[in-house]
């Protein structure tokens, strides 16, 4: 049995981890396309760097917060 439990859990710990690969590259890509469009619309270098920043620290301050 507690074989049988290892290998589900096994399982399910690389199923998290590739959906968490997934989620990443997914939206690394959408950054990048951002990105993109924020600089054919003419937007600085420091505008972008600063968006990312502001971006990123929402996302650690909800994940802090919860």
């Amino acid at each position: 049995m507690a074989i049988i439990l290892s290998i589900v859990i096994s399982l399910l710990i690389g199923l998290t981890a590739l959906v968490i690969v997934g989620l990443a590259s997914f939206h690394v890509t959408q950054g990048s396309k951002q990105i993109g469009t924020r600089r054919a619309l003419g937007a600085k270098r420091m505008d972008i760097i600063r968006q990312l920043l502001l971006e990123n620290w929402l996302v650690m301050r909800y994940l802090a917060l919860s």
